[in-house]
């Protein structure tokens, strides 16, 4: 498991808690490890928390992410720590909606993620209650990578728009006392890891695909997406293969050429997630 912060003030209790090492820099960022999750200080900004993914999740790891820090809010949003479940970069426009596969009681909110810092609430633009400046670029990038049920969002807020900024020492009080109540979803995750080493081994996740790929008549683009779909049901206890077996007896598979295989796996297979 990878967890990443932008500033080492948002996740020193991480550090404590699960007594990190600092074992490299890799480039600009700092990677600490243990025998607990693995925690990367990125530093602020979009091109940094994206450039962070990359360089971690580059060598082909297919750990659980959680991006951990600090965010302001609107002025009526209560200062708390949220699971967010909505994304919105206000520099493209676009939105995305996680997967929040694992509850907890941790109240859940929409973020706005944006390039700039803002100070003012008619500034405060787009549909979500939190700003930062790296929830939905930290997001974009790790789909690149990684399963949308692996990547894990939560922001404490420690200002508001338009009100008093927090000083240094009440930053850290809330970005350690907020830590601590991740405790045990990161345990738990950890724990997920384990389980899904134990009961899904590669051989039985490849021998899906390579049926698929077969039944399907699948290309490259294809195969990358039905990767995605197997470990996605594989994860949440889905049973693909009852899926193919069905479309086998119906008559649907095997596909007649790429085109008809493209048809069927939008249908019947990408609705499974």
């Amino acid at each position: 498991m990878i967890i990443f912060s932008a500033l080492k003030e948002e996740c020193s209790e991480f550090i404590r808690h699960y007594d990190l090492k600092r074992i490299n820099c890799k480039g600009r960022f700092a990677l600490y490890s243990g025998s607990g999750p693995d925690l990367v200080i990125c530093g602020t900004g979009p091109i940094n928390i994206a450039a962070a993914v990359g360089a971690i999740l580059g060598n082909g790891r297919e750990d659980q992410l959680l991006l951990y820090g600090t965010c302001g809010s609107k002025a009526d949003i209560k200062p708390d720590l949220y699971h967010i479940n909505k994304l919105y970069d206000m520099d493209s426009g676009r939105v995305f909606y996680p997967d929040l596969l694992i509850r907890s009681d941790i109240a859940e909110a929409s973020i706005i993620s944006g390039s700039r810092i803002i100070t003012e609430e008619e500034n405060f633009s787009g549909d979500g209650e939190l700003y930062d400046m790296e929830a939905a670029f930290f997001y974009e990038a790790a789909t690149f990578f990684s399963m949308q049920d692996k990547i894990h969002i939560f922001k404490c807020v420690t200002d508001q728009v338009n009100g008093k900024l927090s000083s240094r020492e009440d930053f850290i009080k809330k970005a350690d006392l907020n830590a601590r109540r991740l405790f045990p979803y990161i345990d738990t995750l950890m724990e997920l890891e384990k389980e899904e080493k134990k009961e899904y081994s590669d051989l039985k996740e490849d021998e899906i695909e390579e049926r698929l790929k077969i039944l399907l008549k699948m290309s490259l683009s294809m195969e990358r997406d039905m990767k995605k779909i197997v470990r996605y049901c594989l994860l949440s206890g889905i049973n693909i293969n009852k899926t193919t077996d069905r479309l086998i007896n119906e008559g649907i598979l095997p596909a007649k050429d790429r085109r008809s295989g493209k048809e069927i796996m939008e249908k019947y297979y990408r609705t499974l997630c």
